[in-house]
């Protein structure tokens, strides 16, 4: 309850109307041909509440023939790179720098 609050909280400080929300520069999930797009790296929460947007933004993607690295990870909740207390925050760190090398340093 209080996530849903919070959400709709952020939305209406980024969003002036409710149709702003199907904006693909809002929401790229939205967009209609996501083809041309470079390679992507996405990861999750499990508890986040934009992880089903995420997944669903994964898949389109790769339907496209776009390259995606997608993780979503289990038990965690939206910031748990920023959660001491989260165990997954160090591998999802580690994933993301592994990442940005191989996006920099094609090789």
């Amino acid at each position: 309850q209080y996530f849903i609050l919070i959400s709709r909280k952020f939305n209406a400080w980024y969003l002036t109307h409710k149709n702003d929300a199907e904006n693909p520069l809002a929401s790229p999930i939205y967009a209609e041909d996501v083809s041309s797009l470079p390679p992507a790296f996405i990861i999750t929460a499990e508890k986040d509440l934009l992880c089903e947007e995420a997944r669903l933004y994964a898949d389109k993607l790769q339907q496209a023939g776009v390259p995606i690295t997608y993780r979503m990870f289990e038990r965690c909740h939206h910031g748990f790179t920023h959660d001491p207390s989260c165990p997954s925050g160090d591998e999802a760190w580690y994933l993301m720098c592994t990442e940005l090398t191989r996006a920099f340093n094609p090789s």
